[in-house]
């Protein structure tokens, strides 16, 4: 869950950011929403009720315009049920068609 300022991990200042995306997971979408980003991650909350485990490589695609290579640091439900995940992000790709990150 998010940290407090004690015990803050984040290596980039992290800002409030409300948007929505998507991840790929072996070919299946997995719908989010964003509460924070920076430029080394982002704290979302997914639409399914599915527990990640760390380290879990993945694609983002924000509606916010940018794409993301990104590993899970952490998973877990939050009191109301909601699938909670911590992103790293391993690479950025700002442009539009986020295709930097095609399976290899």
């Amino acid at each position: 869950m998010p940290q407090n300022n004690m015990s803050e991990r984040r290596q980039t200042i992290r800002s409030p950011f409300h948007s929505s995306g998507f991840a790929m997971l072996n070919g299946e979408r997995l719908d989010f929403k964003t509460h924070d980003v920076s430029l080394g991650g982002s704290l979302v909350e997914l639409d399914h009720q599915l527990p990640l485990e760390a380290g879990t490589e993945l694609d983002l695609h924000l509606i916010a315009g940018f794409g993301a290579r990104a590993r899970v640091c952490w998973s877990s439900r939050d009191d109301g049920g909601k699938t909670m995940v911590g992103f790293k992000f391993e690479k950025l790709d700002f442009s539009e068609s986020h295709l930097a990150f095609t399976a290899q």
